[in-house]
């Protein structure tokens, strides 16, 4: 389940240690990014003020998420969907949506609702926007605007497992458990070992026989 990433410092006068060993392409540069980021993100910013242009920019941004600096990754890719270099609408909303799963790392979802907006509008056919968008409005207990995302997401592809099992979250959430039952039970036939559908499916279970979702009676108060 997708349920997402980085400082460069520049200061005048220091000097930096040579990468460990030198990326000529986007390729070589991500493997060096996934073998070791410390080294990965040196060999990345060398390729860029190489010249290595928005491939370059794009690892640098990959490695700042590996090491953790999830505002600053989310950052360089919103800049990078700006350059002219990226390709065309498809191609700018995917990076738009990797900035969002930055700025969800990093518990940002007014942020990650702002940038995955703006990559709906570049790709409004991309299921995967709306649940990442849900994911930023479920951070802020939205379930009525989470169920409004993945309903969307769904009409574009129903087979959407992600979304399916979101919404029977947004569903129990709400009150509606039938409804719920029906998406995780979809879920689950699309995907029988999807974790997040299990847990959710004996959450469920647990309702029907009169307990909470954590499997405690309720309380008769």
């Amino acid at each position: 389940s997708r349920w997402i990433n980085w400082v460069a410092v520049v200061a005048a006068g220091v000097t930096f240690a040579a990468p460990a060993f030198a990326v000529t392409s986007y390729r070589e540069c991500v493997a060096a990014v996934e073998a070791d980021p410390v080294t990965g993100v040196d060999a990345a910013m060398a390729w860029r003020d190489g010249g290595g242009g928005a491939p370059a920019r794009h690892c640098v941004a990959l490695a700042l998420l590996s090491l953790g600096q999830e505002e600053e990754a989310a950052l360089r890719f919103e800049q990078l969907a700006l350059d002219a270099d990226v390709g065309g609408p498809r191609q700018r909303a995917q990076i738009l949506h990797q900035a969002g799963s930055a700025w969800l790392l990093a518990t940002r979802p007014d942020e990650a609702e702002t940038v995955l907006s703006s990559a709906i509008e570049l790709d409004p056919g991309d299921a995967d926007l709306y649940v990442s968008r849900a994911l930023a409005k479920r951070m802020r207990g939205e379930w009525a605007a989470v169920i409004n995302d993945l309903d969307g997401a769904l009409r574009r592809d129903a087979t959407n497992v992600d979304a399916l099992v979101l919404r029977g979250v947004a569903l129990r959430e709400t009150g509606d458990y039938d409804r719920a039952r029906r998406d995780i039970d979809r879920a689950l036939e699309l995907d029988p070992a999807n974790v997040e559908a299990r847990v959710e499916h004996g959450r469920l279970a647990y309702i029907a026989a009169g307990r909470g979702p954590d499997g405690q009676p309720l309380s008769s108060d």
